[in-house]
């Protein structure tokens, strides 16, 4: 089954990459999304229109690091139901519990899991299926993703002691 995300998120990087001066017909290009339905909060986008809309972004930037910064665009609103959830919850504890078990209401198509120990609790991002040359770039997305809404929840400015990446790298790191 095809995996469908609200549209809103992708308008947000749309607006973000506007906003650095990028066209909208060239983000756009072989999606099939039409200006109509950016219009509409309650569409949907194909996981096909949505990676293609990635790879242009990614064109379109000429940075490979350019997910990672899209991330940080994504905020609490972008979310919708999902989001408001989070923030209504009453611990950090319970927010992050409910956030990874609805964890398909949000833009990832990775694997998410909270992993903890007597120390230290952290999450885990993995691939979850092949996004092939979009599977760094949207591991990143919701690292940096991942920091905002840590960020928002906690009321800290650096809510992440560490970042911790393993197996293979498959792009240096600029």
């Amino acid at each position: 089954m095809d995996v469908r995300h609200s549209i809103i998120g992708l308008v947000e990087m749309l607006k973000w990459m506007e906003s650095k001066g990028h066209g909208r017909s060239t983000l756009l290009d072989n999606t099939g999304i039409e200006e109509s339905r950016l219009a509409n909060p309650k569409e949907t986008v194909s996981s096909k229109e949505e990676l293609q809309f990635y790879r242009n972004l990614l064109s379109a930037a000429e940075d490979s690091n350019a997910l990672l910064e899209a991330g940080f665009n994504l905020n609490l609103p972008s979310y919708g139901v999902w989001g408001l959830a989070l923030i209504s919850s009453s611990t950090f504890g319970k927010a992050i519990d409910l956030g990874i078990q609805f964890i398909d209401f949000t833009y990832t198509y990775n694997r998410i899991v909270l992993v903890e120990d007597n120390q230290y609790s952290g999450l885990r991002i993995s691939q979850a299926r092949d996004l092939g040359d979009l599977q760094m770039p949207m591991i990143e997305r919701d690292i940096s993703a991942s920091f905002v809404l840590f960020r928002v929840l906690l009321q800290d400015e650096s809510p992440v002691d560490e970042i911790r990446f393993s197996g293979p790298m498959t792009k240096p790191l600029s």
